[in-house]
C-alpha cells in the first residue's frame, strides 16, 4: 500500500509540474510575442517624432508666410508694370 500511494504521488508530482512547465511555456510564448508587438509600436513612435521633429524644423511660421506671400504678390506686380513699361517704350 505504501508503495503505491508512493508511486501515485509520484505520477502526481510530474503531471503536476509538466502541466506548470506547459502553462509556462505558453506564457513565456505570449509575453514574448506582446514584447514583439510593443518593440515594433516603439520603433513606429520614435519614427513618428523623428518625422515630427523634422516638420517642425521645416515650418514656416505664419508671419514668414505672409511676407512670403505678400512678396510673391509684389513681384506679379512688378511684372505687370515692367511688361507696360516695355508696351509704353516701344
Amino acid at each position: 500500500m505504501t508503495r503505491h500511494f508512493l508511486s501515485l504521488t509520484v505520477t502526481l508530482t510530474l503531471i503536476s509540474v509538466v502541466v506548470v512547465l506547459a502553462w509556462q511555456r505558453q506564457e513565456a510564448h505570449v509575453l514574448r510575442t506582446e514584447i514583439e508587438v510593443l518593440r515594433v509600436g516603439t520603433r513606429d513612435f520614435q519614427e513618428a517624432q523623428a518625422e515630427n521633429a523634422r516638420l517642425r524644423r521645416e515650418h514656416i511660421a505664419a508671419d514668414e508666410l505672409g511676407n512670403l506671400r505678400a512678396d510673391h504678390a509684389a513681384i506679379a506686380r512688378l511684372r505687370e508694370e515692367v511688361e507696360k513699361l516695355k508696351a509704353g517704350a516701344r
